[in-house]
Protein backbone atom coordinates (compact mmCIF):
# COMPACT_ATOMS: atom_id res chain seq x y z
CA UNK A 1 0.00 0.00 0.00
CA UNK A 2 2.91 2.43 0.13
CA UNK A 3 3.85 1.79 -3.39
CA UNK A 4 0.34 2.97 -3.68
CA UNK A 5 0.58 6.10 -1.61
CA UNK A 6 3.99 7.31 -3.75
CA UNK A 7 2.49 6.81 -7.07
CA UNK A 8 -0.28 9.07 -5.47
CA UNK A 9 1.58 11.60 -4.11
CA UNK A 10 3.86 11.47 -7.68
CA UNK A 11 0.82 11.44 -9.97
CA UNK A 12 3.30 9.11 -12.10
CA UNK A 13 5.00 5.65 -11.71
CA UNK A 14 7.88 4.38 -13.38
CA UNK A 15 8.86 0.72 -13.56
CA UNK A 16 10.93 -1.50 -15.94
CA UNK A 17 8.59 -4.08 -17.71
CA UNK A 18 7.55 -6.96 -15.77
CA UNK A 19 6.98 -8.47 -19.58
CA UNK A 20 9.79 -7.48 -21.82
CA UNK A 21 13.95 -6.62 -20.72
CA UNK A 22 14.99 -3.49 -21.83
CA UNK A 23 11.32 -1.42 -22.02
CA UNK A 24 10.22 0.78 -19.44
CA UNK A 25 6.75 1.52 -18.22
CA UNK A 26 5.54 4.82 -16.95
CA UNK A 27 1.60 4.97 -16.00
CA UNK A 28 -0.43 7.86 -14.27
CA UNK A 29 -3.46 7.09 -12.18
CA UNK A 30 -6.97 8.25 -13.86
CA UNK A 31 -9.26 9.34 -10.66
CA UNK A 32 -12.69 10.30 -10.79
CA UNK A 33 -13.58 13.41 -8.21
CA UNK A 34 -13.22 11.27 -5.28
CA UNK A 35 -9.59 10.55 -5.64
CA UNK A 36 -11.13 6.66 -6.64
CA UNK A 37 -8.65 5.03 -9.27
CA UNK A 38 -10.67 4.06 -12.69
CA UNK A 39 -8.18 3.39 -14.79
CA UNK A 40 -3.94 3.97 -15.64
CA UNK A 41 -2.37 6.00 -18.64
CA UNK A 42 0.22 3.89 -19.78
CA UNK A 43 3.42 4.38 -21.93
CA UNK A 44 5.82 1.87 -22.87
CA UNK A 45 9.35 3.11 -23.35
CA UNK A 46 12.83 1.18 -25.00
CA UNK A 47 15.60 1.93 -23.14
CA UNK A 48 17.88 4.01 -25.39
CA UNK A 49 21.32 5.54 -24.82
CA UNK A 50 19.83 8.55 -26.71
CA UNK A 51 16.30 8.93 -27.43
CA UNK A 52 14.53 12.38 -29.45
CA UNK A 53 12.18 12.29 -26.17
CA UNK A 54 13.78 12.76 -22.82
CA UNK A 55 11.98 11.12 -19.78
CA UNK A 56 11.31 14.34 -18.40
CA UNK A 57 9.19 15.29 -21.64
CA UNK A 58 7.72 12.16 -21.53
CA UNK A 59 6.24 12.35 -17.66
CA UNK A 60 5.63 16.03 -18.64
CA UNK A 61 3.21 14.85 -21.63
CA UNK A 62 1.75 11.93 -19.89
CA UNK A 63 0.97 14.09 -16.69
CA UNK A 64 -0.76 16.25 -18.92
CA UNK A 65 -2.82 14.12 -20.88
CA UNK A 66 -3.47 12.59 -17.51
CA UNK A 67 -4.80 15.63 -16.48
CA UNK A 68 -6.80 16.19 -19.05
CA UNK A 69 -8.70 12.63 -19.27
CA UNK A 70 -9.41 13.45 -15.70
CA UNK A 71 -10.99 16.68 -15.92
CA UNK A 72 -13.29 15.46 -18.61
CA UNK A 73 -14.07 12.89 -15.87
CA UNK A 74 -14.90 15.45 -13.20
CA UNK A 75 -12.06 15.29 -11.25
CA UNK A 76 -11.21 18.64 -9.58
CA UNK A 77 -7.39 19.74 -10.60
CA UNK A 78 -6.50 19.58 -6.64
CA UNK A 79 -5.98 16.04 -6.47
CA UNK A 80 -3.60 15.90 -9.01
Amino acid sequence: ESALLEIRQAGVNRQPSRVHQGIVDFGAPITDHEGHALAALTVPSLAKIESPVSEADLLRHLNQSARQIKEKLGSPAILE
